[in-house]
């Protein structure tokens, strides 16, 4: 979502180095139009998986879908031409060599706003390089944090689960 007026622009995971907030918002359109349409059971069916692992202009059909979705869903690390390393999820600096946070990927396209974004709870807190990364692993017994929007962004934060979720982080 970008919202000019709020002045900040929202999205679950991240965004594939070379897309301006303007063409990631076209590409959530794109997603949108599908899940609102007649061949939404499909798309539901059909999104999960890790190929392709990189956004191109290229693709079409439920490949050009996936690839949206996972960038915008499920992206930590990329490299320089946006392949995603889905099974890399530990915070900066564990990942493998060649991948970089997506909001630090080399020649990544200038993103006029700045980005509210999730999912990724080992980076924690971070707020920085026009992004503010909030999901600090309340599921997991870190706390639940909020982002105040306005001329003057303020963190809010409370305590998460008392008892961490069961089974393995795979946030």
């Amino acid at each position: 979502h970008v919202d000019r007026e709020l002045g900040f622009a929202m999205v679950h995971a991240g965004l594939a180095p070379k897309w301006t907030l303007t063409i990631a918002a076209r590409r959530a359109a794109e997603v949108e139009a599908k899940l609102r349409g007649d061949g939404h059971r499909k798309l539901l069916r059909q999104m999960y998986g890790n190929k392709p692992a990189a956004w191109s202009p290229k693709l079409d059909g439920m490949e050009r879908l996936r690839a949206i979705i996972n960038v915008m869903t499920r992206m930590r690390f990329c490299d320089v031409r946006g392949r995603i390393a889905f099974d890399a999820k530990g915070p900066p600096g564990t990942q493998p060599v060649g991948q970089y946070p997506w909001f630090e990927v080399p020649g990544h396209a200038r993103r006029d706003l700045p980005i509210v974004t999730g999912h990724w709870s080992t980076l924690g807190l971070f707020m920085g390089l026009g992004i503010y990364a909030l999901d600090t692993g309340c599921v997991w017994g870190g706390k639940l944090t909020a982002l105040e929007l306005g001329p003057e962004p303020r963190v809010v934060q409370v305590p998460g689960r008392a008892h961490p979720a069961p089974g393995p982080r795979e946030d």
